[in-house]
């Protein structure tokens, strides 16, 4: 979808902020116009047009700025997104080192990207504590910042809002250099119309003889990272939908150096470094908000009968469907709790708790070569309605 394509031109805030790092920065309001202005076009900006800047006690302020965003940076402008920002505000703006940048605050208001038929529009944006480093012959200039909030953002295409959301909220906490070891983040009011999006009549048609007309969501993601252990925690990430149900995940990863946050910066990171990761624990659970019920009724429906009818019939039949796994203590387990669920739909949660970290290397070979040992190797698990 052209929302995608969006979504990697960036949020404008996104590019502005990125923007103020370029190359011999000062502190004069026409050196940092010149950098902006400059760095904008680096990314693949071009007619770069504002009002400004007006300076307000510590506060710069840019106004009825306008440009054309190329999807690629090193693509020409044709057939570019229209990007423009009623206002933007750099509070507290300072260069702590030559090429470097920092702000108290960044603030964006009234930006909208026009990129063919849909249109993204944000009402606010807002960046706290940014710092970005100068920029290094060998390394990824890095970002970091304390706060991230995005206040009502809307997708339209034909007229129509595609997607809406009601805010986004990023706090990150208790720094290691550029890497929080607390990060909370959530996203409120999301809204999904397939009907808008581009060829959604079938999914629309599908999500109708559900009951939807609309999916309605939040996320939220709570999470930290232990550098002397190593180890980072996501603890939940929990996504709810409105008339749907919530999963979440918790998830304990080993083997998170810093030395692998610093390969994850990098444009192509090592294959081999990443594998190291590892699995600590795992817990994924489904409590379900009436969505299950709703599509045996409608499978039942096409079959001449009724949920009920059609939850016992896939019970009968899940030892013999599952038989291809050849790890008969796993399927029975998965065959108890997955018909249990689908008889009275409250709740499924799978587990995996191995003795020792299991590499992705380990889960990868295993997966490949002997896929029936995995539930063992993970010490996975899985039960219903508990």
């Amino acid at each position: 979808m052209r929302f995608v394509s969006q979504a990697r031109c960036g949020i404008a805030l996104a590019v502005l902020t990125a923007a103020l790092a370029g190359p011999a920065l000062a502190a004069t309001d026409e050196e940092i116009t010149a950098a902006l202005v400059g760095a904008l076009e680096q990314s693949g900006a071009s007619d770069v047009k504002f009002d400004g800047p007006t300076r307000d006690g510590d506060t710069l302020t840019y106004a009825n700025m306008s440009f054309r965003q190329a999807k690629d940076p090193a693509a020409a402008a044709a057939g570019a997104s229209e990007v423009s920002v009623e206002s933007l505000d750099l509070t507290g703006a300072d260069i702590p080192t030559p090429g470097a940048f920092s702000a108290d605050v960044v603030e964006a208001r009234g930006m909208q990207l026009v990129d063919g038929e849909t249109t993204l529009n944000v009402t606010a944006a807002r960046t706290a504590g940014i710092l970005i480093s100068a920029p290094q012959p060998d390394a990824a200039r890095t970002q970091r910042y304390d706060e991230l909030s995005v206040d009502q953002l809307s997708a339209i295409r034909d007229g129509r809002e595609m997607i809406g959301m009601g805010r986004l909220s990023i706090e990150n906490d208790d720094f290691l250099d550029n890497y929080p070891r607390k990060f909370v983040m959530q996203i409120d009011d999301v809204v999904f119309d397939p009907s808008a999006a581009p060829n959604g009549a079938e999914a629309m048609a599908q999500l109708s003889s559900l009951g939807y007309e609309k999916l309605a969501f939040d996320f939220a993601l709570d999470g930290t990272w232990d550098d002397t252990e190593e180890t980072a925690r996501i603890a939940p990430l929990k996504i709810t939908g409105t008339d749907i149900g919530t999963l979440e995940l918790s998830l304990t990863l080993a083997g998170v150096s810093r030395e692998v946050l610093d390969e994850m910066q990098k444009p192509e990171p090592s294959f081999d470094l990443l594998t190291g990761l590892a699995i600590s624990d795992l817990r994924l659970r489904f409590d379900d908000g009436s969505v299950t019920n709703r599509i045996l009724s409608a499978q039942a429906a096409e079959m001449g009968t009724d949920a009920a009818g059609l939850a016992g019939q896939l019970a009968a039949a899940l030892p013999l469907l599952l038989s291809p796994l050849q790890n008969p203590p796993f399927q029975t387990k998965v065959a108890t709790a997955a018909g249990a669920f689908l008889q009275n739909p409250q709740s499924i949660t799978v587990t995996a708790k191995p003795t020792e970290p299991v590499s992705f290397l380990e889960v990868i070979g295993a997966s490949q070569a002997a896929p029936q040992t995995l539930p063992d190797l993970l010490n996975a698990d899985i039960t219903a309605n508990q």
